[in-house]
């Protein structure tokens, strides 16, 4: 019924390589950057070249943690009591009662 075309083969195979190749190095770019593989990963799949460019123009992030940790320098929140990167194991922060 349809006729095949000697280029339908070229054509899955940079469908394949583009959906496995962009969001990986978009990732790699917003790792880089301090942001989340995730946003890299989509701004690369649906940008590709210009969404790797995008996130590598964004400003520095924190990945929303407010403290670092001292081993890896990973993320960590305010509460936290090991790092969920290297399993660094914070002191316990002791807290005083109002009088």
């Amino acid at each position: 019924m349809f006729a095949s075309r000697g280029g339908d083969g070229l054509l899955v195979f940079v469908g394949v390589v583009w959906f496995t190749l962009a969001p990986l190095v978009g990732a790699y770019i917003a790792k880089a950057k301090g942001r989340t593989e995730w946003e890299g990963a989509l701004w690369g799949i649906f940008l590709g070249a210009v969404g790797w460019i995008i996130v590598g123009l964004l400003p520095e992030g924190s990945e929303g943690f407010p403290y670092n940790c001292p081993e890896c320098d990973g993320g960590v929140t305010e509460h936290a009591r090991r790092c969920r990167h290297c399993g660094f194991r914070f002191a316990p922060v002791r807290r005083h009662r109002g009088a």
